[in-house]
């Protein structure tokens, strides 16, 4: 009886193993591995897709297969857990993106966030950061996006500096970025 049941336990085990294959991009960029895919919307997609940066990473959204129906993207996200990058695919409507987005591809998350830094937040705050005496100062910023219509994206900046264990300071600042003017506006 408990050699059935070690055998069961085995049995289950092994196949949930294999039910969490990872995803090959590889394999999607030729059509395939696309029931992974996890449908997004729109407004979803350009909130992953401004957190890309001007450098080629795997931690940035790209497109790896385009059909009638779908366009798939996909990126690695770290998991802080195991301490891996994990593979993530997104599917989105390719009719719905591009009348919502119709041009994403030159949307640059980058820029926009270094038009946002020099425009939103205040030299003042800049100052504490690069004029700071502290031995051990570190910075976390975290930007956070809304899209309130396809032509105007809120960004959010939770800006934290610290000196040692203590913060020094903690803000958020607000701003609204237009897609057809390229601009900041607070």
């Amino acid at each position: 009886m408990k050699q059935i049941s070690l055998l069961l336990f085995a049995l289950i085990f092994s196949a949930c193993g294999t039910s969490r294959k990872s995803i090959n991009f590889d394999r999607v960029k030729e059509g395939k591995s696309l029931k992974y895919a996890t449908e997004i919307t729109p407004k979803t997609f350009i909130n992953l897709w401004l957190q890309n940066h001007k450098k080629k990473s795997i931690y940035n959204l790209e497109l790896l297969y385009q059909d009638t129906a779908y366009s798939y993207f996909g990126r690695y996200f770290f998991d802080k857990k195991t301490k891996k990058q994990k593979p993530k695919l997104f599917k989105v409507n390719t009719d719905s993106l591009l009348s919502s987005f119709p041009n994403y591809q030159k949307i640059n998350g980058e820029e926009i966030r270094n038009l946002f830094y020099k425009h939103i937040v205040p030299e003042k705050d800049k100052h504490k950061w690069k004029n700071s005496k502290c031995n051990q100062k570190s910075s976390s910023q975290k930007y956070t996006y809304k899209t309130l219509s396809p032509d105007k994206i809120e960004i959010t900046l939770n800006w934290i500096i610290k000196c040692g264990t203590s913060v020094i300071h903690n803000a958020n600042y607000t701003g609204i970025y237009l897609l057809k003017q390229h601009k900041i506006i607070k």
